[in-house]
């Protein structure tokens, strides 16, 4: 019989977690690699390439020649003168020229024959033949226009007296007088129509330039107290107030200063007597 102390089961022995096997392990989840460092090699890359393409157009640049303007100017020159033609060429072209101008002229003017033994004809030159470097003589001055002249230019009385009475003593001493300025367009278009009506051998037309005066400005004062009229020219004829430019131009074209000039003295005559 068993003993009573002695249990009639005995428990079940402990049991032991042992590793599973390795063919029966799961395989763990890969990792995806990081694209990180793999950004940085492509820009450490892009960036030593363009470092280098800098670096290779400096050192290009910094030995290409420097060709400086005026090597680049001369150079132009040479080309210039290469297309040119030679002084050579421009000779013998100047040389034809003439030879065709020789020939064309010796076709007009053929060469006139003459007997042996005599001597060639002399050179006559062409009628009307103009001297050169030599002006054509001027004709003699008229003693009359000079002496009438110089007659006009002393009778004009000098500065210092009254400007009435100088006015007044001109007028009646002179058949053609002008009252003028010598910058004046005007007074200058007036003395040259009273000139051109002055028949030969009188006297020229008596001028009084106010501006080359010391009492010009008195005189012309005088002037416009007498006729109303203070501009230049004053023109008179035969003793009387005929006006300015406009005035003479106006008689010129109707045909009447030529003849009021040359009447001029015999009116002076009269209004003095």
């Amino acid at each position: 019989m068993p003993d009573e102390k002695t249990p009639l089961l005995s428990p079940p022995p402990p049991t032991m977690d042992l590793p599973a096997p390795a063919s029966s392990r799961r395989p763990a989840t890969l990792r995806k690699p990081s694209p990180l460092p793999l950004l940085v090699v492509v820009v450490t890359i892009a960036f030593v390439v363009a470092g280098y393409h800098h670096l290779s157009t400096r050192v290009s640049s910094a030995a290409a020649p420097v060709v400086p303007v005026s090597d680049a100017v001369a150079a132009a020159d040479g080309r210039t003168a290469a297309a040119a033609p030679s002084a050579g060429q421009v000779a013998a072209a100047a040389a034809a020229a003439g030879a065709v101008t020789d020939a064309a002229a010796a076709a007009a003017d053929p060469p006139v024959a003459h007997e042996p033994g005599a001597p060639p004809p002399a050179a006559v030159p062409p009628p009307d033949a103009a001297v050169v470097g030599e002006a054509p003589p001027a004709p003699p001055p008229s003693t009359t226009d000079a002496t009438a002249a110089a007659a006009a230019a002393d009778a004009v009385p000098p500065p210092g007296g009254d400007p009435a009475s100088i006015v007044r003593s001109l007028v009646a001493s002179h058949p053609v007088l002008i009252f003028s300025k010598s910058y004046c367009p005007y007074s200058t278009r007036a003395k040259e129509a009273l000139a051109a009506a002055v028949p030969a051998g009188a006297p020229p037309p008596t001028v009084v330039e106010l501006d080359l005066r010391e009492d010009g400005v008195a005189l012309q004062a005088a002037l416009e107290a007498a006729t109303g009229r203070s501009t230049v020219p004053n023109v008179f004829l035969g003793g009387h107030p005929v006006g300015g430019s406009d005035e003479v131009a106006a008689l010129a074209a109707e045909g009447k200063l030529d003849s009021l000039v040359r009447e001029a003295p015999a009116q002076l005559v009269a209004k003095t007597a």
